[in-house]
């Protein structure tokens, strides 16, 4: 007679246990590794031992025609308003199917923590940021196509022709509509120590959200104490049913594990650092963040 004996090791590992209670009493013994299958969101950890900012901050790939990502460009460290401050750029890159699969809009949330272990340290603070509310003509797509043509041209009495062709090269540009707003508020902690960035996609151009652009903000926090930040992501594509004669919006993204927090250690700056900046204050954010036109959209965009 077998036995089956199973228990989780650890996050997504399981062992299982084997035992035949026969003559022979055989017992086998093995691991199942867990990974995320088809719809599933692969939850993030920091390094092991490494007390500083990663810059993946959040990825969200439930298939492989879908994605979200919020990366960390720059941490820059510096002064406010003569406090402690933190200079922070943010990627946003969207990947997504276009017509009825197309992602419509999307809601995320940064909140940032003090961490608890450390006596005297308060919330942090978040100052300013950008973009705030940006609505219209966001970002341009540039096609360009080449026409080619050409004409049999008689050249003597023998019906001797010459081919005489031409091309013809054009570009296209594409403008798309899109409402991106961002704001502050707070959590329990009484100061506004969250920022949110919300896009809806224009109804009549129907393209779905803007694929790519930078995000900022300025965060006070105790002098010579990491703080922290957590991340979370909705976003929603829409589905008619006929049946119902109904438009349904549905959530892209299941549930999943909780991100380990993304940490910011005042004594390791991340990524490009903007020379003679001190006084964070003096900073347009604007010029940081600027949404230029895309010249070419990558794969999976129409």
């Amino acid at each position: 007679m077998a036995q089956f004996r199973a228990f989780i090791n650890q996050p997504r590992l399981v062992r299982v246990i084997l035992e035949y209670t026969t003559a022979e009493e055989l017992q086998m013994d093995f691991d199942l590794q867990l990974v995320p299958r088809a719809g599933e969101l692969k939850t993030l950890h920091n390094d092991a031992g490494e007390p500083s900012t990663r810059q993946n901050a959040l990825e969200y790939d439930p298939d492989p025609y879908t994605l979200i990502n919020v990366r960390i460009d720059t941490v820059q460290y510096g002064t406010y308003d003569s406090e402690p401050a933190a200079l922070i750029v943010f990627r946003f890159i969207a990947r997504f199917r276009s017509g009825s699969r197309r992602i419509r809009s999307f809601h995320l949330r940064i909140e940032f923590h003090k961490q608890a272990e450390l006596p005297g340290a308060a919330t942090p603070k978040v100052r300013t940021l950008k973009p705030e509310d940006v609505r219209g003509k966001i970002f341009t797509e540039e096609r360009s196509n080449t026409i080619s043509g050409g004409l049999d041209v008689p050249i003597g009495p023998n019906s001797a022709t010459i081919h005489v062709g031409d091309e013809v090269a054009r570009k296209i540009n594409r403008e798309y509509e899109l409402k991106l707003t961002g704001w502050l508020t707070s959590s329990n902690s009484g100061s506004d120590n969250v920022l949110v960035w919300d896009c809806e996609e224009a109804r009549k151009a129907a393209r779905g959200i803007v694929p790519n652009y930078r995000g900022a903000c300025i965060v006070q926090y105790t002098p010579t104490q990491p703080f922290l930040a957590t991340f979370k992501l909705d976003a929603e594509r829409g589905t008619f049913h006929f049946d119902k004669n109904a438009f349904e919006y549905l959530n892209v993204f299941a549930k999943k594990d909780i991100d380990d927090p993304v940490i910011f250690d005042p004594n390791k700056p991340v990524g490009r650092q903007y020379p003679n900046l001190t006084d964070l204050k003096t900073l347009d954010l604007e010029d940081i963040i600027k949404l230029d036109p895309i010249p070419t959209l990558p794969a999976g965009y129409s």
